[in-house]
């Protein structure tokens, strides 16, 4: 699915160390796992249901992690024995959380891969500031009718419905991060409006903006990590 790195000093440690790690594979992968043994099977559901990416969190974030970390120093036959570890160990712990703003489908991605990452790099460049149809659409060098039924099939959202989510994912991370204030995040992800901020937050999240920051803060320090 698009992805892309953003550096930002009021989100990142002072030393501006950033640290990721990543796990990516296609589905014929499962299907060949699939045809190995039964036992497969839940886990390999697990993953064909998955329609985005997800971030691994609490405990079984340190356990990935430390798996990720052996694979380089692993032989063949130990690399694929650690592969099948993190895929058993991610599906059956359940500590995850879907990332990234939209639902994405692997073989509407492939046709028209550069443009849709154009795209995203530009919305991750520019999330801050008001971005029109007409714009993102000359940006891509199409017109503004044939743009969104582009956006639409790749993503199955609309544009301006994906860049809302984006933004409010950048303000989690901000309200996690950083000491700015509600409005203030409001602001620097891009939303005009303070009371259409806040009443979008909570019908995505379940909660006020103050109330996940508070959240956050309450949890564990294991919990807010992740991969």
């Amino acid at each position: 699915f698009p992805h892309g790195w953003v550096y930002d000093k009021a989100l990142c440690a002072p030393d501006g160390m950033i640290e990721n790690g990543s796990l990516q594979f296609g589905e014929e992968f499962l299907v060949q796992l699939s045809q190995l043994s039964p036992e497969f099977q839940p886990v390999v559901g697990f993953y064909k249901e998955l329609r985005q990416a997800i971030g691994i969190t609490g405990e079984t974030a340190a356990r990935v992690r430390k798996l990720l970390a052996g694979l380089e120093r692993s032989s063949d036959p130990e690399q694929f024995g650690t592969l099948l570890q993190l895929l058993f160990l991610i599906a059956q712990d359940g500590h995850y959380r879907p990332i990234g703003p939209g639902k994405f489908r692997g073989a509407r991605i492939h046709k028209n891969k550069q443009r849709l990452q154009a795209v995203y790099k530009y919305i991750v460049e520019n999330y801050h500031r008001k971005i029109t149809l007409e714009e993102i659409a000359s940006y891509a060098s199409m017109n503004k009718t044939a743009f969104c039924l582009f956006f639409k099939k790749a993503t199955n959202e609309s544009f301006v419905a994906y860049l809302n989510v984006f933004r409010l994912q950048m303000a989690c991370t901000m309200l996690t991060r950083s000491s700015k204030n509600i409005s203030e995040i409001c602001y620097a992800v891009g939303f005009t409006d303070i009371p259409y901020f806040n009443r979008a937050f909570k019908q995505r999240y379940g909660v006020s903006p103050t109330q996940y920051r508070a959240s956050m803060r309450n949890a564990p320090q294991a919990e807010g990590q992740g991969i």
